[in-house]
């Protein structure tokens, strides 16, 4: 883990919603774990004190640049996306435990909204072993909100895409359209899932996992303050056995953790 001030490489506007930050990278790229994140702070910039934590969502290895799929959705942000090709920002990284690739062979990823991001990285190493079968499942609010469908397919042997509202591709949440899915498959086993999104999502996609024995993991969405497990403000419950739980913190445990192990009331 480091702290340092890095060079912007590129700003992209994806869309009225989404800009995707390119930054230098002072360590080896190849070692980031997909579902890892970044605490990120402007420079010069008093009316935004707090770091902001974002996923990583690729690396460039010719670069030595990791990218960062960036949601508008405040002051920061918004600030953050006007920033020029040049200039520098300060990061903490690599912060969070990632995710594990499972030995099996047919893998969903399940990105919600901004969630989708970690999961470019994620295909991109399971698609390095050519037998890896990967489908991915995105699900956005409406078709303003898309992002990263294109990039999925790189590394995807089907990508399905759905809409709240019907706007693009199929309409419905994406858990649902995942269960038809699989319904459809004729009970294809050893299936391992990975997610991220908001927790609708995620509790939706926890109580679907059973009823097909997927093995899914989940990166949690939660609001980070510190990111490296000091303040305590990004606790998570966590099953211990029955009716036994402990609290654990999404930047320090997590923030991928087992689906099944999460409690959410």
């Amino acid at each position: 883990m480091f702290q340092q001030e890095c060079t912007i490489i590129n700003n992209t506007r994806v869309n009225n919603s989404y800009f995707i930050l390119e930054i230098s990278y002072p360590e080896n790229v190849n070692q980031i774990i997909p579902g890892q994140f970044v605490q990120l702070k402007l420079l010069n910039k008093e009316e935004c004190l707090f770091r902001r934590p974002f996923s990583i969502s690729f690396v460039d290895e010719v670069n030595n640049s990791i990218s960062l799929l960036i949601q508008i959705a405040g002051k920061t942000t918004e600030q953050l996306s006007t920033i020029k090709k040049g200039n520098l920002v300060d990061i903490i990284a690599p912060l969070g435990n990632g995710f594990y690739i499972n030995d099996s062979q047919i893998h969903f990823l399940v990105g919600g909204g901004v969630g989708v991001a970690p999961l470019y990285l994620l295909a991109k190493r399971l698609k390095e072993n050519k037998d890896n079968r990967v489908i991915s499942f995105l699900g956005y609010g409406s078709k303003d909100f898309l992002a990263y469908e294109d990039e999925l397919k790189k590394f995807s042997d089907k990508v399905i895409v759905a809409t709240d509202n019907g706007s693009y591709g199929e309409q419905g949440f994406i858990t649902a359209i995942m269960e038809r899915f699989l319904q459809s498959e004729n009970g294809e086993e050893n299936i391992s899932v990975y997610a991220c999104g908001p927790k609708p999502m995620l509790r939706a996609l926890s109580e679907i996992s059973p009823k097909y024995g997927l093995k899914c993991q989940a990166s949690l969405e939660e609001y980070m303050a510190c990111g490296i497990g000091v303040c305590v403000g990004c606790v998570v419950k966590i099953k211990l056995g029955q009716d036994e739980y402990t609290y654990k913190r999404a930047c320090k445990e997590g923030p991928v953790f087992a689906l099944e192990e999460v409690l959410w009331s």
